[in-house]
């Protein structure tokens, strides 16, 4: 894909998409997005199969160049970004409090996606990208239209701060198949695996797992929703039974297209304006302790 770098080093999405993912994104053209951790999941998809998905989720959107030239695209800390907003700071998707809702007037979650499980993140201001993801339901992003967003993406710059990407909204594209797992490396499946068997974002998994064995049938959606929360499921689903449903294809990674449909000038302004003051602040207090 082409793109245009801002003055402080954002590319932006401009042309046509080719596969590439590896694009500096920077304030100096030196630092990059943060990358994946030594050792940690490449999940591998052929080049025909990703250009089909990200077609499915329509062209990269074409951001004003010169509107964003008249403001900086600062650099804003987790932390920052939380004690402004509201919001979990751990979790990949931070919802708004009302009461800060009300006060900055800006109403739609923070979405905080991690490269390590998903190397075909947007890496280009407005870019399309896709976000894997364990769960076949999803019921919390879901509209009634079947559109999930908009969220504010914040991507993870190599400082370990955040720029903010634009507004994006999620579609549904082919998940990924059995042949294409079978074909990941097994440090890929093991990572999955063992993020199914801790994380919270696996609790649907590991409740479909654990009652295909005691039911020997495939469960209901509510029966899936009536254990999901049991934290007891972590110790009596094994990883092994976690690799096995995957491996027959029972279980599937899903996939969900990330469309940016526009790029919010005000809060990017207010991000600048409002922000990068309360950051400068946090980091000067870190350093004094």
């Amino acid at each position: 894909m082409d793109s245009v770098l801002t003055p402080k080093g954002f590319p932006v999405a401009s042309g046509s998409h080719k596969a590439e993912q590896k694009v500096s994104v920077s304030i100096d053209n030196k630092p990059k997005l943060k990358g994946k951790k030594k050792g940690a999941s490449e999940f591998t998809m052929d080049n025909a199969l990703l250009d089909k998905r990200l077609l499915a989720v329509g062209p990269d959107f074409e951001v004003d160049n010169d509107r964003i030239r008249h403001q900086h695209v600062g650099l804003i800390s987790r932390a920052t970004m939380s004690r402004v907003f509201g919001g979990n700071p751990q979790r990949m998707i931070s919802y708004l409090s009302a009461e800060k809702k009300q006060a900055h007037g800006f109403t739609s979650p923070l979405l905080f996606p991690n490269r390590n499980f998903n190397p075909h993140l947007p890496t280009k201001i407005g870019e399309r990208g896709l976000l894997f993801r364990l769960d076949q339901g999803l019921q919390e992003w879901v509209d009634n239209e079947g559109g999930v967003g908009p969220y504010y993406l914040m991507m993870h710059h190599a400082s370990d701060d955040y720029c903010y990407f634009g507004v994006y909204q999620f579609v549904r594209v082919d998940p990924v198949t059995k042949d294409e797992w079978l074909a990941q490396s097994s440090l890929v499946k093991d990572n999955w695996v063992n993020h199914a068997l801790k994380v919270n974002t696996g609790e649907q998994t590991r409740a479909r797992v654990f009652l295909r064995r005691n039911l020997g049938r495939e469960p209901t959606s509510a029966e899936v929703e009536a254990i999901k929360k049991d934290d007891s499921l972590k110790g009596r689903v094994t990883a092994a039974q976690i690799m096995e449903d995957l491996d027959s294809g029972t279980e599937q990674l899903v996939i969900w297209g990330m469309k940016c449909i526009k790029y919010d000038y005000a809060f990017e302004k207010y991000l600048t304006d409002n922000l990068a003051a309360a950051n400068a602040e946090l980091s000067k207090k870190r350093k004094s302790h």
